[in-house]
């Protein structure tokens, strides 16, 4: 569960929900300020809002232009707030959330950008920047790395395994990725096309491996062909009491990137990036199987809200291009989640096979809890 330490407040992310508590003061077990994504408005506190001039302690998040997060140069501190605008011919204004302390630290804006892209999903509204000239990035060398970083781990024993594994149907196929059963003896085959090392990720170095349940053995076998037999590394076989588990890894990142609006302030345009695998793990080493990947364009998420909210009163072109963008995310989400299923799938049925535990790795996921 990611949290940052504010000034006097606390932001915590958890299950789809993004809070912030006051630590000073009366009221400290409760939040002042809730999202819940998708739900398209936001609660907060009656005193909250009377001190922002906003109704109530529930907004549309319609009245929201963007989420913003940015360097104050006056008060010298990371700041995230919200651009809210009550009225259609109101100037948008500020409303702020939370600072950091002070000081342009790079670790705050880490924590500020962070935060504000998990609200702004949620909400299905942009992240502004300001005072920003590019997103701070995460190294990118730690986005392969896996259970290496900071991450969530999960593990599933033996006897859930086994039960799992009864519900998934055989062959289980994805485009070109299969897994297929001839008697005692399953056949994983991944397209050659994502064998290999590319552009410095970690990727498989085997298209087929085959599990004996009878010999207990693995078989792997590198890709074909003239590159393959010159480049490709050799086969190997790996008895099953050499594996300790299997592991379901998935890892989500970020493709950063920003487009310049006509007031000089940045929109966040940063792609979400996640990669689904499944590994052996081995005394000293793990081997990476199958790697599947799907990216959601942001212009696609911060659009899905807004389709449903248009009114009677908006134009015919207006509606079809919402609906249209609303459809392709909804087909976007669909693969994601089939890519998702898959490995998972394939993850119980190899750790089945096998006869060891499961376990489960979220990098960088800020919604997972299992």
């Amino acid at each position: 569960m990611p949290q940052f330490i504010v000034d006097n407040a606390e932001i915590t992310i958890k299950d789809g929900i993004w809070k912030i508590f006051n630590t000073t003061g009366r009221h400290t077990l409760s939040s002042f300020f809730t999202m819940v994504r998708g739900n398209g408005v936001v609660n907060y506190n009656p005193s909250f809002g009377e001190a922002r001039q906003l109704p109530g302690d529930v907004l549309s998040v319609e009245y929201i232009e963007s989420v913003v997060v940015g360097y104050d140069q006056n008060r010298r501190r990371w700041v995230l707030g919200l651009q809210v605008a009550l009225k259609p011919d109101e100037k948008s204004r500020f409303i702020g959330l939370a600072q950091w302390p002070e000081g342009d630290n790079q670790q705050y804006a880490l924590e500020g950008q962070t935060a504000g892209r998990a609200l702004a999903e949620y909400m299905g509204r942009p992240l502004k920047l300001f005072g920003v000239k590019k997103p701070t990035a995460i190294d990118p060398r730690k986005t392969v790395t896996g259970p290496l970083e900071d991450h969530k781990r999960y593990d599933i024993d033996l006897a859930s395994v086994m039960f799992k594994a009864r519900k998934i149907t055989i062959p289980l196929t994805l485009g070109d990725l299969s897994l297929t059963r001839t008697k005692n003896i399953l056949t994983l085959r991944t397209p050659k096309e994502a064998a290999g090392n590319k552009g410095g990720e970690e990727a498989p170095a085997y298209t087929v491996c085959t599990f004996d349940i009878d010999a207990k053995l693995v078989k792997l076998v590198p890709p074909t062909g003239l590159l393959g037999s010159f480049f490709g590394p050799s086969g190997r076989a790996i008895k099953f009491d050499q594996i300790r588990n299997v592991e379901h890894r998935r890892i989500v990142s970020y493709d950063q990137s920003t487009e310049e609006t006509s007031d000089g302030s940045m929109i966040d345009m940063s792609r979400r990036r996640y990669r689904f695998s499944v590994h052996l793990t081995l005394k000293d080493e793990t081997v990476l199987l199958v790697r599947l990947e799907h990216v959601i364009d942001p212009r696609l998420t911060t659009s899905t809200l807004r389709a449903v909210q248009i009114g009677i009163g908006a134009g015919t072109h207006e509606i079809e291009e919402e609906m249209r963008r609303l459809k392709q995310y909804e087909r976007e989400s669909g693969s994601m989640d089939q890519k998702a299923e898959t490995a998972e799938n394939l993850a119980v049925l190899l750790a089945a096979s096998i006869g060891v535990p499961l376990v489960k790795t979220s990098v960088g996921d800020l919604d997972d809890d299992g």
